[in-house]
């Protein structure tokens, strides 16, 4: 009876054993394990890569966008440097606290850098816009030792704001925003008064002084007014490029009355031949224009006389711009007149329905969309106008003043203009010129038709577009787009506008 006992106890006993043999197996095969990952290079899958890596990438990513690179650069260094040691330890199989660890210095490190970053993007934000000015003037070439002395100071107001010296670091920012801002009014100088300043160092060394002096005193007169402009206000300098302008005339005119009183000293050239050679140019002026001139008087009166004629060369011109205009006009009228008698049914009611009105307002949309797409805003800009026309702009064609010739830089976008028109079914196009306000009204009225029949001109002829279907007028001043006291301003109202007339 007491055997089966002894088996039962003896039984548990060999199981005990078994149980504790297999435990002890496997401690030994972990502890092997973990001794061997000090050599062996992990076998992570990349998911687990990814996670692991996850928070320093992002921390990584959240610096570079805030431009840590420029405004933290130790501390992003600092923060690369731990991220690619954590990438080593990874390949080389170091413990994964040991990866961890340097992975959360990496991300403390980006962490600050993009703190940092932030911070400095507020407090050296002006000296950021000083330098972008700066850059757009040029002030790199013109103004190099003041634009690299603002390198420098902005470098160390970098550094010391990173390390925590706010104070100096401001200091420093003010220092370099002084140095950009300098850069810069000189290169806006140079910009507008460089040539100038060139000549009028040209005359300096010719020493005209003693053969003219007037006229060199006021090139001078001219080119400081234009400098005290430019220091007053630096980003409106129309004035001061005006001024400019006849700085370097008067200059150059000094230099020719220098040359032209030397040249008439060494010929001994008497008065009454200089008094002759001065009334030659007024007299073929008087010859072209059939005005009969007198010089007994001096040269005022011939002058006068001169001016009066141009004067009624242009009233006339005006008055037949002003005709040419009206039986346009009337040509126009007595076309649509006819159009409409021809299409004219005493029974049939010609009013357009609701529905024929709305998918003609649908068809102009379709086409002004179309039409815009094609283009640019500084090529041109497409609207309906009140009539229900569509019109067309072009702002990237421009006239020089005075003058109906058209660039042949502008060609490219003339052809562009009558390719798209010709997919458009339109009834007409009406050309219209546009001029800025310089001169007379009359001669601005003329310039404006000119140039209209320009561009019709060019479509006719080179694109063959038919002569029929584009009519022609100018408008002269009347309808600016813009300022006509600025220079970018003329520019843009010396303009063509198409006005697309649709079926």
């Amino acid at each position: 009876m007491g055997r089966p006992k002894q088996t039962g106890m003896k039984t548990m006993m060999n199981t005990k054993t078994k149980t504790g043999s297999a435990r002890c197996l496997l401690w030994i095969a972990l502890a092997v394990m973990l001794s061997g990952c000090a050599t062996t290079r992990h076998n992570i899958p990349p998911e687990v890569q990814e996670t692991l890596f996850k928070e320093a990438d992002q921390a990584m990513a959240a610096a570079k966008e805030a431009e840590a690179r420029k405004w933290a650069p130790k501390t992003f260094q600092e923060a690369e440097a731990s991220y690619n040691s954590a990438k080593k330890a990874l390949v080389s199989g170091k413990s994964l606290n040991t990866i961890r660890k340097r992975l959360a210095e990496a991300t403390g490190q980006f962490s600050r850098s993009k703190q940092i970053a932030e911070n400095s993007a507020i407090v050296f934000k002006t000296v950021i816009d000083a330098r972008a000015d700066a850059q757009k003037a040029n002030a790199e070439k013109h103004d190099s030792k003041n634009y690299l002395e603002g390198e420098s100071a902005l470098t160390k107001g970098i550094d010391l704001f990173e390390s925590g010296d706010t104070v100096d670091a401001k200091k420093a920012a003010a220092e370099a925003e002084t140095y950009f801002r300098n850069a810069e009014l000189y290169a806006v100088k140079v910009r507008i008064l460089g040539d100038a300043w060139r000549i009028l160092e040209n005359a300096e060394e010719m020493e005209i002084d003693d053969q003219a002096p007037n006229t060199l005193r006021l090139a001078r007169k001219l080119a400081a007014e234009s400098e005290q402009l430019i220091e007053a206000d630096r980003y409106v300098t129309d004035k001061a490029e005006e001024l400019a302008a006849r700085s370097e005339y008067e200059t150059a005119h000094a230099i020719y009355l220098f040359d032209r009183i030397n040249d008439l000293k060494d010929r001994k050239v008497g008065y009454e031949l200089i008094l002759k050679e001065a009334e030659a140019p007024l007299e073929m002026i008087g010859e072209k224009l059939g005005i009969p001139l007198k010089f007994d008087e001096g040269l005022n009166p011939p002058t006068q006389t001169i001016l009066d004629g141009v004067e009624k060369i242009q009233m006339e011109s005006s008055k037949l711009a002003q005709e040419v205009i009206t039986l346009e006009n009337k040509l126009n009228q007595a076309k649509q007149e006819a159009a409409e008698a021809a299409s004219e049914k005493p029974v049939e009611d010609d009013t357009p329905s609701e529905t024929e009105k709305a998918e003609k307002e649908a068809l102009i949309r379709e086409t002004a969309a179309a039409v815009k797409s094609e283009f640019e805003p500084d090529q041109a800009m497409v609207f309906e106008n009140e009539d229900e026309n569509l019109v067309i702009t072009l702002a990237g064609l421009t006239f020089s003043a005075g003058d109906s010739r058209i660039d042949p830089k502008y060609y490219p976008l003339l052809d562009r203009i009558a390719r798209i028109l010709s997919d458009v079914p339109y009834q007409k196009l009406i050309v219209q010129g546009h001029t800025d306000a310089l001169g007379s009204f009359a001669k601005n009225l003329q310039l404006s038709y000119e140039r209209a029949l320009a561009v019709k001109a060019y479509f006719v002829d080179k694109k063959r577009a038919p002569h029929n279907k584009i009519e022609t007028s100018g408008f002269g001043e009347s309808l600016p787009v813009a300022d006509n006291e600025t220079r970018e301003g003329r520019k843009k109202n010396r303009r063509i506008e198409i006005v697309v007339v649709l079926e």
